[in-house]
C-alpha cells in the first residue's frame, strides 16, 4: 500500500517501542517512496507524549514537504 503513495511520508518510532519496533518502523519507509524515518532516543510506543517537540518537528518537516 505504501509503495502506491506518492505524497510525503513521516514514519516515527521510538528507539523502546515494543509495540512497533524500530524494525518494522524501517520497513515502511523504505516502502514508501518519499519518506523520511525518524527515530526518536529514549522513547517506547507513546513517543508524542514522551517528546512532542521530536515529533512537532517531525509534522512540520512533513507539511513543508507536502507543500
Amino acid at each position: 500500500m505504501l509503495e502506491a503513495f506518492a505524497g510525503p511520508v513521516a514514519v516515527v518510532v521510538g528507539e523502546e517501542d515494543g509495540v512497533t519496533p524500530p524494525e518494522e518502523a524501517e520497513r515502511m519507509a523504505r516502502a514508501a517512496r518519499r519518506s523520511q524515518l525518524v527515530r526518536v532516543q529514549a522513547a517506547g510506543h507513546l513517543s508524542a507524549v514522551e517528546d512532542a517537540a521530536a515529533v512537532a518537528d517531525t509534522l512540520a518537516d512533513l507539511v513543508a514537504r507536502a507543500s
